[in-house]
């Protein structure tokens, strides 16, 4: 019987195919691990999206306000930024980690076309420029806060100073945009303020 071995070209045509195949291999396995980065990274702006919006939903649900008492408000304000909403808030509540009452405030800042959201908590009889600011949320692209006025109409600011009371809803929007996301969404969510009382003065 005639045996005989692999010539040259017959070799270099064999590892030719078998470099061909360890290209696609390696290509779709590094497409694989990128898609599921990306995916990863979606997951993660979204739940530490949520989370926010979680906080201070039940910050807001926990708010309580005093008529005629200048340690007591519940003010929120927006303004435009190229078409996206960037809101301020104010309020005093008990729903923080401490006990007792505070002011809790979130305002959103934008450095370098990125949009931040800060946050500092203080005792209503303290000031407010002693408390530090600290980001809590970056890379939103808007931040609003919506209710109804005693008139039925939808508003995008609130003075309680002026309407001597809180909402009892106040819808919160937060605009974020993932990796995969060519345009922001919005998550979104409800606060109804379940405190709607007076506890006196402080």
């Amino acid at each position: 019987m005639n045996k005989r071995g692999f010539t040259l070209i017959e070799l270099l045509i064999a590892l030719s195919a078998l470099s061909i195949v360890m290209l696609v291999l390696f290509t779709s396995l590094s497409s694989s691990i990128k898609t599921i980065e990306a995916v990863d990274d979606s997951i993660s702006i979204i739940q530490e999206a949520r989370t926010f919006i979680d906080i201070l939903t039940r910050e807001i649900e926990s708010a309580i306000y005093t008529p005629n008492s200048e340690n007591s408000f519940f003010k929120f304000t927006e303004r435009d930024y190229f078409g996206m909403p960037v809101s301020e808030i104010h309020f005093v509540s008990i729903a923080t980690f401490s006990r007792g009452v505070y002011v809790i405030a979130y305002k959103t800042e934008i450095e370098q076309e990125v949009f931040k959201i800060y946050k500092k908590i203080y005792p209503p009889t303290t000031n407010s420029e002693e408390a530090k600011w600290e980001e809590v949320i970056s890379n939103v692209y808007g931040f609003s806060f919506t209710t109804y006025n005693s008139k039925g109409e939808l508003v995008k600011n609130w003075d309680s100073t002026i309407s001597q009371s809180i909402p009892n809803e106040i819808k919160i929007e937060l605009y974020i945009k993932t990796n995969k996301d060519k345009e922001p969404f919005k998550i979104s969510e409800i606060a109804k303020t379940r405190i709607n009382k007076t506890l006196g003065s402080f």
